[in-house]
């Protein structure tokens, strides 16, 4: 039973992220507040990056800009409403249930595949390559924005199962 979300539903889930003048006005409008986003993003972010500060200072940072952009696209994924739900109350348990079954388990049951591993590709190698860090390094922090991306999106996906944000 997939939803089968297309390059066309993550087109305008992207435009619709990329447009916003101010991110946390999206989020705060779907009832998570910014400071609990950004504590929870670092949070994932440095569980999956294994944080070393003296090894990647702004991998952090940007492993976290994975996650919420991945989350961002997820909820925007189904058509909307008018009015935005309030996901706040559900974001943890949806966190949770991304843990428990796993990024990949959700997302093929919502996505084409060719289609996420293009956003993929797209969104980890900018991560990566603004670090300006050597080749040999660009490879595995690619790899770890990926999966940043793929459990914010995830995420979004589990907030929105029932179709629609709001």
């Amino acid at each position: 039973m997939s939803t089968g979300y297309t390059e066309a539903d993550f087109a305008r889930a992207v435009e619709i992220v990329g447009t916003a003048r101010s991110l946390s006005a999206i989020v705060e409008a779907l009832g998570i507040e910014w400071e609990y986003l950004v504590w929870q993003a670092l949070g994932v972010a440095e569980e999956m990056l294994g944080y070393a500060p003296d090894t990647l200072p702004d991998g952090l940072a940007n492993g976290a800009e994975a996650f919420a952009a991945g989350l961002l696209i997820g909820v925007h994924l189904p058509e909307r409403r008018e009015q935005p739900a309030d996901l706040g109350l559900r974001f943890s348990w949806a966190l949770d249930e991304v843990r428990e079954r796993g990024r990949s388990a959700i997302i093929a049951e919502h996505c084409e595949p060719a289609t996420v591993a293009a956003l993929e590709h797209l969104y980890g190698a900018a991560l990566a390559e603004s670090l300006k860090l050597p080749e040999r390094r660009v490879i595995g922090i690619r790899s770890a924005f990926t999966r940043l991306l793929e459990t914010g999106l995830a995420t979004g996906l589990v907030l929105t199962r029932d179709g629609s944000p709001g």
